[in-house]
């Protein structure tokens, strides 16, 4: 996908363990097979800094344990973000 700027997050799917995500370079990128191809998601590109301050404040993706398509991704700027079709769209995530 490219060599510098480090990878924001990295989640595997808990009931389909091909199934890869990973927020690098502020894009949103699936993989489904266990990261030999990469393809972008509709994710629209945000700042997402490896190095900025909130890398401690954990995790930043969630994949959900029993659908492999719903993802979460939380942004330090941007607010949260979720797909329930395995990244063709993406909502932004208003109350919780």
């Amino acid at each position: 996908i490219g060599g510098g700027g480090g990878v924001y997050e990295f989640r595997v799917a808990p009931n389909h363990s091909t199934r890869l995500y990973m927020s690098f370079r502020g894009n949103v990128f699936r993989s489904n097979d266990r990261g030999a191809t990469w393809t972008k998601t509709s994710f629209a590109t945000v700042e997402m800094d490896p190095n900025d301050t909130f890398r401690y404040w954990g995790q930043k993706m969630a994949v959900d344990p029993f659908n492999p398509d719903v993802v979460y991704v939380g942004t330090a700027k941007n607010g949260l973000f979720v797909t329930r079709d395995g990244g063709i769209s993406f909502q932004a995530v208003t109350q919780v």
